[in-house]
């Protein structure tokens, strides 16, 4: 009987863990794209990255989205891993600055934490920001617009983050920091 009750805790516990490090299915909040990421086409014309011409486009390279600034939000862990986190640490702030090449490679820093951050913003439009000093953290981002608290428009980088304690999704946005 001891032995049965033992065997069922473990796999309680193993049902527990291996349920806190699958991927979320929460999907991230997106808003409209600010870059448009297709590489021409036939007609008159052309897109904007793209080329094209009188004739039809002859495609072209892709730009990788531009995300050089400061970014200020929020991280959203996982509901399913409340059991682990008590409800005033689900939702931390995060805050990156960023610095980003011509080849679309990152480096800067997270604000928070204080400590270096690197990347790569790719033309199919996935941005993906590495610490791995500290939390081991990987976020895989995209770019989108937003409309700022005092009406400007601005960006917004959403998508899920993955640390070594948990996962969620995340959504940064480059707006003016409201003064108090």
């Amino acid at each position: 009987m001891t032995r049965t009750r033992s065997l069922l805790g473990a796999a309680a516990v193993t049902g527990v863990l291996l349920a806190g490090c699958s991927d979320s299915t929460t999907a991230p909040t997106r808003i409209a794209p600010t870059v448009s990421l297709a590489s021409g086409g036939s007609g008159s014309g052309g897109g904007s990255l793209g080329g094209g011409g009188g004739t039809g486009g002859s495609g072209g390279s892709q730009s990788v989205p531009q995300v050089a600034g400061t970014w200020r939000g929020q991280e959203h862990y996982d509901p399913s891993l409340s059991v682990f986190f008590l409800p005033a640490f689900m939702n931390p702030p995060v805050s990156l600055t960023i610095v980003q090449d011509a080849a679309g490679n990152l480096t800067g820093t997270d604000n928070i934490m204080g400590i270096a951050i690197t990347g790569k913003s790719s033309s199919n439009g996935t941005i993906v920001i590495q610490d791995g000093s500290y939390y081991g953290q990987k976020i895989t981002v995209s770019l989108g617009s937003v409309v700022c608290s005092d009406g400007s428009n601005g960006s917004v980088l959403s998508g899920k983050f993955q640390r070594k304690e948990g996962f969620g999704t995340i959504s940064m946005d480059n707006c003016a920091a409201s003064q108090p």
